[in-house]
């Protein structure tokens, strides 16, 4: 779990989780997690991802972005079946941290990021 931070940093390192802050202050990593949960008059949020982030880093994200044949951007359910967010940002998220932004490893081809999707969009269904 990681501080979502204002802005918000959805790439954070591993020194930056609760777990290595607790271990590098001798504190149980839930004491760490409450003194960032009272910050900004208790109006902090935590950022703990659900997948894709077990190295932590979105190099694996950018693996499947630049393939060819095995990404297609924003084809979900907009987290229909994901109880902690819907991330309605991530069309723009995508453009700005994959094309632009991204500062702890490479970006994501431009290509990959905007032709994928629109070469491979899915048919419009038919009245």
């Amino acid at each position: 779990m990681y501080r979502l931070g204002d802005p918000p940093d959805y790439e954070p390192p591993l020194e930056a989780s609760a777990a290595a802050i607790a271990e590098r202050e001798g504190r149980h990593p839930g004491e760490v997690v409450l003194d960032w949960l009272v910050e900004a008059d208790g109006e902090a949020f935590m950022f703990s991802p659900l997948g894709n982030y077990h190295e932590h880093n979105h190099d694996v994200i950018r693996e499947m972005l630049d393939h060819p044949q095995v990404t297609m951007p924003g084809a979900s359910d907009g987290g229909a079946h994901c109880g902690l967010i819907c991330d309605a940002s991530f069309p723009t998220y995508l453009l700005t941290h994959w094309a632009r932004d991204r500062s702890r490893g490479p970006e994501a081809a431009r290509s990959s990021v905007s032709s994928n999707s629109r070469r491979r969009r899915p048919p419009m269904p038919t009245a």
